[in-house]
């Protein structure tokens, strides 16, 4: 559910919605990162946000911890309770 406002914001901005709407007055204008170019803001952060999305999703994080070893840093309701 975090992620529904960036996806939502990005997808209005590159849609080129009216800068008028509802949305962008709450929210204002998205400022492009101008040191890195206007591929980044308008393809690189996009594709990364979907990606941190279906990694996030598909529990991703946890399964690559669980390869690594690492299950002691995993932030998992059955973990919390293991430390305590």
């Amino acid at each position: 559910m975090r992620f529904a406002v960036p996806l939502v914001y990005n997808f209005m901005d590159m849609a080129a919605a009216p800068k008028n709407c509802a949305f962008f007055e709450v929210l204002g204008p998205m400022r492009s990162v101008s040191f890195l170019g206007e591929g980044f803001s308008r393809w690189v952060f996009p594709i990364a946000l979907l990606l941190m999305f279906f990694m996030t999703l598909f529990n991703i994080y946890s399964r690559i911890l669980r390869c690594l070893g690492l299950n002691r840093y995993n932030f998992d309701s059955s973990s919390s309770k293991e430390h305590v």
